[in-house]
Parts: C-alpha cells; sequence; structure tokens
C-alpha cells in the first residue's frame, strides 16, 4: 500500500480500515510532506480515538516530531474533537511543547479551531495561554485566536484563563490591531474591547491607528462598526497623513467598507501629505467603479488637486488601467483640459503612464478615449513638452506612441532645451520599440537639441539601447546626409 492512500485512511478510516491497511504493508511510521506521521495526519483529522489507539498499538511513534518540530499533541489541537486532545495529554504528551518557531500546542488550537473545547482542554492540563513564540514572528494564542478564529468563544476561555489582552505580536500589534486587520466577525472585536482592549493604541511598527488599519485590509465593514461603535476617531490620520477613508479607497478596495465610513462621518474632503484625498488615491489604484461612486455620492470634490496640481482624472489615466474609471469620473464632471501646476495637461498624464515598469498605468484604451474626446495632441506643458514627448521619455509601450501620432502627434518638434520625442526615447526609455516605432514614423535622427546632441549621441548613455540593433539603426540614420 502506498504512503499516500495510508495517510488518507488515517485522516477518515475507521479502526477496522486502518487495521486492514496495516495488515496490507502499510508502514505506520512513514513519512508524508512535512514530515509527517501518520499519527499526526489522524491526530488532525480523525475523531476516533480507537483508531488512533490502532495506529499506536501497531508501533506509532507518539514522539516523533515532523520537520517543524510539531509534535503529535499540536496535530491533535486543531482537531475538532476534544476527545483527541484529551486523549493524547493522558498519554502524557506535553502542553507546552514548542516547534522550532517556539509554538505550542494552544497556539495552534487557538488559530485554527473553532472549537472551544480543546482550548480548555489543553489549559486544564497546564498549557501556558501566554507562552510567546520566538522571532520576529513571535505570537500568542491569544494574538492567533484574534487574527484568525471567528469563533469568539475562542478568544473569550483564553481571555477566562488569564491570556494578556495588551500582548503585542513581533510586529508589534496587540490582539484588538489583529482581529480588527483580519478576523471577519466583529463579534471578536466586541470580546476584546470588552476585556480592555485599548482602542486608541497604535502600532509600534507604523504608527497606524487601529480603525486605519482595519480599513486597509478587513472585507467585512460591520468590523468597521464595531470599532467606530467603541469611538474609534473616523478621521484620525496615520501614515502619511492617511485617513481610514483613503485607506479603504486605497488598499482594501471594498466599496461597502468605505460606505460604512463615509456614513460615519469620514471627511472626503481631508488630504494626505500630499495633499491627496480619497478619492485621488481610489481613482490611482482601485478598478472598482462603486467605490468611486460612494465617494462622489459623499461629496468628494472631483476637481481638488493636490500639491502638484493634478486631480482625480489626472491620477485615473496616469496610473488606473480600468478605462470604467475613467467615465465614471468624466461622467461626474472631470475636467477634461485641466492642468497641474508643470502645466502637463490630463493626455500628457496618460501618455506617460505609471513609472513603475509593469502594466499598471499603460493602458492604450484609455488614451483612444481620451483622444476621441477632441483633446488637444499637440498641447505643450510649462517646458514645452507634449503628449508624444512624455509618451517617448516614459512610456515603454510603442502602441502608445503610435496611437499619438496617428491622432496627429507632431514627431519633430522639440521643447524649449530642443529635445525631441525621439531624443527623450533615446535617452530615457527601456524600449527598443519605443524608438523603432518614432524612426518608423518619421522621427528625425539628425535633429540636434540646444546642446548640440543627436538622438544616437544620447542613447549611448542608454544601457537598455546601447549596443542594440536599433541603436546602430540610429547611429546610421544620424550620419545619413
Amino acid at each position: 500500500m502506498s504512503d499516500e492512500l495510508f495517510f488518507e485512511i488515517c485522516e477518515k478510516g475507521s479502526p477496522s480500515e486502518i487495521e486492514a491497511a496495516l495488515k496490507a504493508g502499510a508502514n505506520v511510521n512513514a513519512s508524508g510532506e512535512r514530515g509527517m506521521k501518520p499519527l499526526m495526519s489522524a491526530a488532525k483529522k480523525n475523531g476516533s480515538v480507537e483508531s488512533l489507539k490502532v495506529l499506536l498499538d501497531s508501533g506509532a511513534d507518539i514522539h516523533a516530531l515532523d520537520r517543524g518540530r510539531n509534535s503529535v499533541l499540536s496535530y491533535a489541537a486543531v482537531n475538532s474533537s476534544p476527545a483527541v486532545v484529551r486523549f493524547f495529554l493522558g498519554l502524557g504528551l506535553d502542553p507546552n511543547s514548542r516547534n522550532r518557531e517556539g509554538k505550542t500546542p494552544i497556539m495552534w488550537a487557538a488559530a485554527e479551531n473553532t472549537n472551544p473545547e480543546p482550548v480548555r482542554e489543553l489549559i486544564k492540563a497546564g498549557a501556558d495561554v501566554n507562552a510567546a513564540s520566538s522571532g520576529l514572528g513571535s505570537t500568542t494564542a491569544l494574538l492567533e485566536a484574534a487574527a484568525n478564529n471567528k469563533n469568539p468563544d475562542v478568544t473569550k476561555v483564553l481571555l477566562k484563563a488569564g491570556a494578556d489582552v495588551k500582548v503585542r505580536n513581533g510586529l508589534r500589534l496587540t490582539p484588538l490591531m489583529c482581529a480588527a486587520m483580519s478576523n471577519s466577525n466583529p463579534a471578536v472585536v466586541e470580546v476584546l474591547l470588552e476585556a480592555g482592549a485599548d482602542l486608541n493604541e497604535k502600532d509600534w511598527f507604523r504608527g497606524q491607528p487601529i480603525l486605519a488599519n482595519a480599513a486597509a485590509s478587513n472585507p467585512n465593514p460591520a468590523v468597521l462598526t464595531a470599532l467606530i461603535k467603541a469611538g474609534a476617531d473616523v478621521n484620525e490620520k496615520g501614515i502619511g497623513g492617511a485617513t481610514a477613508l483613503m485607506n479603504a479607497a486605497q488598499i482594501n478596495r471594498n466599496p461597502a467598507v468605505a460606505k460604512v465610513l463615509a456614513d460615519a462621518g469620514a471627511d472626503v474632503h481631508a488630504v494626505d501629505e500630499k495633499g491627496a484625498t480619497a478619492l485621488m488615491r481610489a481613482s490611482r489604484y482601485t478598478r472598482e467603479p462603486e467605490v468611486i461612486n460612494v465617494l462622489l455620492e459623499a461629496g468628494a470634490d472631483i476637481h481638488a488637486v493636490d500639491k502638484n496640481g493634478l486631480t482625480a482624472l489626472m491620477y485615473a489615466v496616469r496610473y488606473n488601467v480600468d478605462g470604467g474609471l475613467l467615465e465614471t469620473l468624466l461622467e461626474a464632471g472631470a475636467d477634461l483640459h485641466g492642468r497641474d501646476l508643470d502645466g502637463l495637461t490630463v493626455l500628457m498624464h496618460a501618455a506617460a503612464g505609471s513609472p513603475e515598469p509593469n502594466e499598471e498605468g499603460r493602458n492604450p484604451r484609455i488614451l483612444k478615449v481620451l483622444l476621441s474626446l477632441g483633446i488637444d495632441v499637440n498641447a505643450r506643458d510649462g517646458n514645452e513638452r507634449t503628449a508624444l514627448m512624455h509618451a517617448a521619455r516614459e512610456n515603454w509601450r510603442a502602441s502608445v506612441i503610435a496611437e499619438l501620432i496617428k491622432s496627429g502627434a507632431e514627431v519633430n518638434t522639440g521643447d524649449k532645451n530642443g529635445w525631441t520625442a525621439l531624443m527623450f526615447a533615446a535617452y530615457e526609455n527601456p524600449s527598443p520599440f519605443v524608438l523603432e516605432q518614432l524612426l518608423n514614423s518619421g522621427a528625425d535622427a539628425k535633429a540636434e537639441n540646444r546642446e548640440g546632441k543627436k538622438a544616437a549621441d544620447l542613447a549611448a548613455k542608454n544601457e537598455k539601447i546601447r549596443g542594440t540593433e536599433i541603436y546602430e539603426r540610429l547611429k546610421e540614420a544620424s550620419q545619413q546626409d
């Protein structure tokens, strides 16, 4: 019999089925994934004590450890049957044994077992409810229950046994912080608050308020409602001046979470350290138009600008690939012809795209929508640069270059320093395809800027272009009569 099949039998099989497998040649001490033994597999999922006895009577090693040094009792701790934990405790297994990371059986039970009875059995046997594991991931049973266990009764059992409600994990988070961020059951938050958890504490690692953390990561708006009902300040600012509403809009991207905050009085006009509003953050990051709608319905100013003069629409076209957001913002009255403090237009931001080398903010479809609305493709910013120059400088998609030229962008015009789109691409753009597209569209390789430099001269300083076929073509084109 294969070890894999025997493990499956141990998980679900009756005593007679396990006996039959052993008679068929199954190895009672076989090693499975991560060094797990058949007895561990049975201890974790089989609720029959008689099945466990069959394995032990056949020579299963009760003191075996897996590769993480987890004991049989640690596996039994997550079994929903308290009889299994009670059985192994009765055989003398240590309720305070630790694995390689310092985790004890009660930590496993607290994290994964929705039945509080195995936790009670471990406590009765002397398990230390305040034992902490080691390292950066340091945790306790209460921290594990708060973060991962949706049954508040498990948290109650630990608190009744003296678990420290103010303990912090390796990331300096309290049980309340863990529950607010990760546990979708608001009852767990309520139990911790009733036990004296401090709603006003901030995480030491980042100085973030509890509500702001919850808004960023918890999918259940009821958890935020519980925190607000308990007195959490809906407008308190955290990292970078961000409010809970900003975190909900940018990170959580759940319209229901954003609505709970807005309905509770979150200031939709609040700005972070860069002058950005929740609407701007949502426009940059979310792909859920309903988040935008929630903010707009709450009174968000679609014409607000950040410290650099960027509007929500500019954030959307530069960084976000979701064309639906563009339509939502335009329908709400976003100014298609606005400029930032450097004179960049909405089209220029769309043409440049995100500075990060990924798919974000480089959607040619958004560019097509803007161009179809009659935006001036040859408008210039404060440095006399056009949308094509911004694309050539920052956008690695040749299709964006092609779309701008197709819409009438002037290929060989220069900025106030005489730099053309070809020069910007040669000097700063890592994509040889952008250079190729410009050359194929008639870009003049012989043109010089005010310093007398040609595109080929500038490309010599671009590590991604120098030595490529397009670089050789550029040099040849710059020398032709």
